[in-house]
């Protein structure tokens, strides 16, 4: 129940700890403007909470079924955040839901089950992490999704072309 802010060159703590934090578990993680998106794998929506650990607020719409990659989108549209979750972790299926962060409401979901992996997603996979970049230099001027697919020993990244941004 503590996130740990920290350098991602030298792994030293950049700030003090945020642990004063209702949720239990925080397995996906996105940050936007000083606001920690968060979703806990199992049974909760998923919700925004800042810096010092106090929920501002909770995305009913956002179903439970266990958010695991999360990913914050300043790239698709300049006025308006949306935040991408990864679901579920039920083994064998994957889709992609965008959810608008002013309302909480989901505007698309991509159900990706057949089309990551040639043949489909094994039965025994699951989505890992979730995170988006743009301007990749494999990938000039698009958003790509980056999704893990465990299955060990054959876990997978596989990037995803989320488009190019608005004018």
């Amino acid at each position: 129940n503590i996130i740990h802010r920290v350098n991602p060159f030298t792994f030293d703590e950049t700030a003090t700890p945020i642990t004063n934090i209702s949720q239990a578990l925080h397995r996906g993680l996105g940050y936007d403007n000083g606001f920690i998106y968060s979703t806990n794998f199992t049974s909760a929506p998923m919700s925004i909470i800042d810096t010092t650990g106090v929920t501002k607020r909770i995305y009913p719409a956002v179903p439970t079924s266990a958010p695991y990659g999360i990913a914050v989108d300043k790239f698709s549209n300049p006025t308006k955040t949306s935040i991408w979750y990864a679901t579920p972790s039920l083994a064998g299926t994957i889709s992609l839901s965008r959810v608008d962060s002013a309302t909480g409401a989901i505007n698309l979901v991509l159900d990706l089950t057949a089309k990551l992996i040639p043949g489909g997603v094994p039965a025994t996979a699951t989505v890992g992490g979730f995170d988006i970049v743009y301007n990749h230099p494999k990938y000039p001027k698009k958003i790509i999704g980056l999704i893990v697919i465990q299955n060990s020993p054959n876990s997978k990244l596989i990037a995803i072309d989320l488009g190019t941004p608005f004018a």
